[in-house]
């Protein structure tokens, strides 16, 4: 019988794992059965769910109710930082925030100008 060291010994005592199973030569405590790791890890995927089935429907639940409410604000949001960047001191170009705002050019019209009048309407400046 060969001497082990404190950590083999503690590992194959957490493990659950005898001394003389080995697995391809790789060392007892770098590799364990699939029905000691199910033990080790509560894998059994029944069992959690069912234990946990009422909060990850909510947390879900949740989650996608706050992503049906934030996406409007998002998109508002992204329109008046794209319309504060083209009104301060040149930040952005009028094209840069046309392409930003899904407007389509008009001729014998600027690009500043349109995205300017758009921004005007749409925070309700006159």
């Amino acid at each position: 019988m060969k001497l082990q060291s404190l950590e083999e010994q503690w590992v194959s005592k957490f493990l659950k794992i005898d001394s003389r199973s080995k697995i391809g030569g790789i060392k007892t405590s770098f590799c364990m059965a699939k029905k000691e790791l199910k033990k080790v890890f509560n894998l059994n995927s029944y069992e959690w769910w069912r234990n946990h089935r009422r909060v990850v429907t909510f947390g879900l639940f949740l989650s996608i109710f706050a992503f049906y409410l934030g996406n409007p604000f998002h998109k508002e949001a992204k329109v008046k930082d794209t319309c504060a960047k083209l009104n301060s001191s040149f930040q952005i170009t009028g094209d840069e925030a046309m392409k930003k705002l899904n407007l389509k050019e008009i001729k014998n019209y600027n690009n500043r100008e349109l995205a300017n009048y758009y921004c005007e309407r749409y925070l309700g400046i006159k």
